[in-house]
């Protein structure tokens, strides 16, 4: 049977209306929505007096979810705590406490809720009061990092209604210029801190980050304080922390110096001077040969544990390069995780390179340190070669054998800086470069000098030690003290090879 030309076309037409229906596409939903959602009603206004309600409710112009996160509504003063809930396009925040008296408030809506699609938020605030007035007393805050001068985001300010107090009655916290603003403050006295709040308790806890002005403040409505803090963490003079066990044969604790003189036992035996290497604020105790799976140490009314496992037990002796500040040009200094039983000088070696020449050199052993000497006439690029089993620890355990290069430098690559204060006074002065400080020295007066020095630029950080201890002070809430004032020269001198280098700094 022969078909007509119509009859091809509409089979042809039914067959492409087919095909073109079984293939797969995409609907398209029209541009993404990058909006927050916005309020078109709310039960209570910015600014609005005289609020009793416990209820609020702000009607949104799309439908929202909720974000999690117990930042995400904040009262200030934190009177009362709300639960929060979702009702179509509507928030609903219901309050747990009634309002204080003639009490201004500042709500601040911080990301609580997002769009349904897009997850997109915003921060609301608003400012009411439960009386007929509004406070308007408001003060800004900078606050910097004590060591670097450089702004600290994201810390909290308080206004406290006294010094002992360890929550604020109002709070803000930092942008990214480390600048807070309190804002609607009532009319009264207040005493700034700064903290961390790492926990978000809202609790000014002892050993967060902190800044503090002992001034008490008078603030009245329409005044706009200003007010800078330098932050900083307080010294636990009371208490052991960073403790650490470096197998096979130390146990290292960063304790401030009142512990040193403290009692201290291993297993109930007590620690003589022979089995405890002594820093500023740290100590290192010799615990090899470790017989059981765990050792205790007590050092005063502190105890602590550690399980010790087969491997660690096991762990060869092992060297690393110690660089010490201001260390002696004639001595180099290695340190080993075990104190060093004995030596087999035979076994150990320095070769200059590329030629392998060997160097003589004088070799002692100092508790956990490999202390070579007779190094102070060479220069240029060298490597100690230790043999298996040069070194044996209190463990019994010996070192594999280990390469380690390092490069010394003669009088003439070096520079000296001699410094003038302008004014005498107690100092400790640090030489930075690339943000590692390279050098310290105490300064009784007005003069202190630096030698041996790397050509470079450095950076120049002078510590007013007012208590002369020869270290930085951090804030030391209990006294009072604010942080040791640090005075920083950034690129402030250039070293150069076989130079001395004289410069005044300019104390302010």
């Amino acid at each position: 049977m022969q078909l007509g030309r119509r009859s091809l076309f509409l089979i042809t037409l039914a067959s492409c209306l087919l095909f073109s229906c079984a293939q797969v596409g995409s609907i398209s939903g029209g541009e993404k929505d990058i909006f927050a959602p916005k309020i078109t009603k709310s039960s209570i206004l910015h600014k609005q007096r005289n609020v009793s309600s416990k209820v609020f409710t702000f009607e949104f112009d799309e439908r929202i979810v909720l974000n999690n996160g117990n930042d995400k509504v904040v009262l200030v003063p934190s009177d009362a705590t709300a639960k929060m809930s979702i009702k179509g396009k509507t928030l609903v925040l219901e309050w747990d406490k009634e309002w204080s008296p003639n009490t201004t408030y500042s709500l601040y809506l911080n990301a609580s809720v997002k769009d349904f699609r897009e997850g997109n938020d915003s921060l609301y605030t608003f400012v009411f009061s439960s009386g007929p007035d509004l406070d308007s007393a408001s003060c800004v805050v900078r606050v910097k990092d004590a060591l670097t001068n450089m702004p600290v985001q994201k810390i909290t300010v308080g206004l406290f209604e006294t010094y002992e107090q360890q929550t604020p009655r109002y709070f803000a916290r930092t942008d990214k210029f480390g600048i807070a603003e309190i804002k609607a403050v009532k009319e009264g006295q207040y005493v700034v801190k700064a903290f961390e709040d790492a926990n978000t308790n809202l609790i000014l806890d002892s050993l967060e980050k902190m800044a503090f002005d002992t001034t008490v403040y008078f603030f009245s409505n329409g005044s706009k304080d200003s007010i800078n803090l330098a932050l900083s963490t307080p010294r636990e003079r009371d208490k052991i922390k960073n403790n650490v066990f470096i197998a096979p044969g130390l146990y290292a604790v960063h304790a401030p110096s009142i512990w040193h003189q403290k009692e201290k036992f291993l297993n109930g035996k007590a620690i003589g001077n022979s089995e405890l290497f002594s820093a500023k604020d740290s100590l290192v105790f010799s615990v090899a040969p470790i017989v059981e799976d765990q050792f205790t140490l007590v050092i005063g009314t502190d105890t602590l544990r550690q399980i010790v496992s087969k491997r660690e037990k096991l762990m060869p002796i092992k060297l690393s390069y110690l660089e010490i500040l201001n260390g002696d040009m004639d001595s180099l200094v290695f340190e080993a995780n075990d104190f060093i039983q004995s030596i087999d000088q035979s076994k150990i070696l320095v070769k200059s390179l590329p030629d392998s020449t060997i160097i003589p050199i004088r070799i002692e052993a100092i508790k956990q340190r490999l202390v070579l000497k007779g190094l102070s006439k060479r220069s240029g690029n060298f490597v100690l070669l230790s043999a298996e089993g040069a070194l044996i620890g209190a463990s019994g355990n010996v070192n594999k054998r280990q390469q380690i290069p390092f490069v010394l430098r003669s009088a003439r690559e070096l520079g000296v800086l001699n410094l003038t204060m302008s004014k005498g006074g107690n100092y400790l002065v640090r030489l930075l470069k690339d943000g590692k400080r390279v050098k310290e020295s105490t300064c009784n007066g007005t003069k202190v000098s630096f030698s041996n020095v790397l050509p470079g630029k450095y950076d120049i950080h002078v510590i007013i030690d007012d208590n002369n201890n020869g270290e930085w002070d951090p804030v030391d809430p209990r006294n009072k003290k604010q942080p040791e004032q640090i005075l920083i020269f950034p690129d402030a001198t250039s070293i150069r090879a076989n130079w001395e280098v004289e410069k005044t700094i300019e104390l302010y």
